[in-house]
């Protein structure tokens, strides 16, 4: 089953979520912390691959958990390349969502292109799949 995030009455989910930091023990606004946070998600390790995002697909519900996924499994090892978000829509140039990370420390909104300006799997809109669990 796919979750999804809902926004604050009479607001949208930028105004609702945009501008805060969600963060770990650690005092770290990671992507994970984020989705764990506002939608109760279990720990990643319990994350499932549900359906993909894809550039000419079904568009998924605005506010969907999405991640990027390594066979079916959210990676568990390595600091790069793995991500965590909320769906808010695509165009032709990616998908757009709400996605926080350490160095940025807030949730803002951004696009994640089909054709990716830098490297590794967080910055491929066609590396994410809604989260399931």
């Amino acid at each position: 089953m796919e979750h999804i995030l809902k926004p604050e009455s009479g607001k949208t989910l930028e105004q609702s979520y945009a501008g805060t930091s969600y963060t770990n023990a650690k005092g770290n606004a990671e992507c994970v912390e984020f989705i764990q946070q506002t939608l109760k998600a279990p720990q990643t390790k319990f994350w499932i691959e549900g359906r993909k995002v894809t550039k000419d697909g079904p568009v998924l519900p605005v506010g969907t958990a999405i991640a990027t996924f390594v066979d079916g499994k959210y990676p568990q090892t390595g600091s790069t390349g793995k991500h965590a978000a909320i769906y808010l829509g695509q165009d032709a140039t990616g998908i757009q969502v709400l996605d926080q990370w350490r160095a940025q420390g807030e949730v803002r909104r951004r696009t994640i292109r089909w054709t990716p300006t830098k490297s590794g799997l967080s910055n491929d809109g066609n590396a994410f799949s809604a989260i399931e669990w």
